[in-house]
């Protein structure tokens, strides 16, 4: 027994207080859709689709082309245009990148502006998604 990729998003979302779809197809359908892998951020969703256009997988972006998502283990791959690729080959093929949580990065950069002792759900955002990559 483990988790599945949309679980994970889902779980690690929830914790920040975002609620997301169970399943990467209707996840698919939340936020806004950015043009261009280098309009990302960390925090946002990269989906990925299967030979027929089906969205099958989904991870969440980090800092410098990285991804955390669950594929048999959680783990962390790097991203490119393309895909995922795990040092050998594309394991996943990228359809789009969704933002989810525009909004809650700048609540917290307001509130980590302000003399506010009751901001620490915002302040929990950011170092869950900014971790150490191999």
């Amino acid at each position: 027994m483990g988790i599945d990729c949309s679980g994970f998003t889902q779980i690690v979302y929830k914790i920040n207080g975002i609620k997301l779809y169970r399943d990467s197809y209707q996840q698919a359908n939340q936020g806004q859709t950015l043009s261009f892998i280098e309009e990302s951020e960390a925090g946002d969703l990269a989906f990925f689709d299967d030979y027929e256009g089906n969205i099958t997988h989904v991870g969440i972006l980090l800092e410098n082309h990285y991804i955390i998502h669950a594929h048999g283990t959680v783990r962390i791959d790097r991203i490119d245009q393309s895909g995922i690729y795990n040092g050998e080959t594309h394991t996943h093929k990228l359809r789009m990148i969704k933002k989810i949580i525009w909004f809650f990065y700048w609540v917290y950069d307001f509130l980590s502006q302000q003399n506010y002792s009751d901001n620490n759900a915002f302040i929990s955002l950011k170092p869950l998604l900014s971790p150490r990559v191999p």
